[in-house]
C-alpha cells in the first residue's frame, strides 16, 4: 500500500475522570459486538451527519448479532418515520438556525 492509498485517520484520546464511565463504554461496545473504536465511530456518525457533513460510513464486520441489531434498528426507524412523517426541513438547517439565534 502506498501513502496515496492510505485511509485518512483521526486519532482521539479520551480521558475520563470517572473510571466507571470508561468501564461502561467498554461494556457497551462489547454488548453491541463492537470494538471500542467502532463504538465511538457509531456514536460520531449521526452527529457529523446532523451537522451537515457528508461522511461515508465504513462498513463494520457483519456478524449475525450486528445484522439482527441493524435490522431491528431499521424497523424501528421505519416505524417512527411512518408515525411522524417527514418534517420537511433538513436537520443541518435546523441546527444552523439554532446556532444563530
Amino acid at each position: 500500500m502506498t501513502s496515496t492509498d492510505r485511509q485518512p485517520r483521526l486519532t482521539v484520546e479520551l480521558e475520563f475522570d470517572d473510571p466507571a464511565l470508561d468501564d461502561a463504554l467498554h461494556e457497551a461496545a462489547r454488548r453491541d459486538g463492537l470494538t471500542v473504536s467502532e463504538y465511538y465511530l457509531e456514536a460520531l456518525w449521526p452527529k457529523l451527519s446532523a451537522d451537515g457533513f457528508s461522511v461515508t460510513r465504513r462498513p463494520l464486520k457483519a456478524t449475525p448479532e450486528r445484522l439482527a441489531r441493524w435490522a431491528a434498528l431499521e424497523r424501528e426507524m421505519d416505524e417512527l418515520s411512518n408515525e411522524i412523517g417527514p418534517i420537511g426541513v433538513r436537520t443541518s438547517d435546523l441546527v444552523r438556525e439554532g446556532r444563530t439565534e
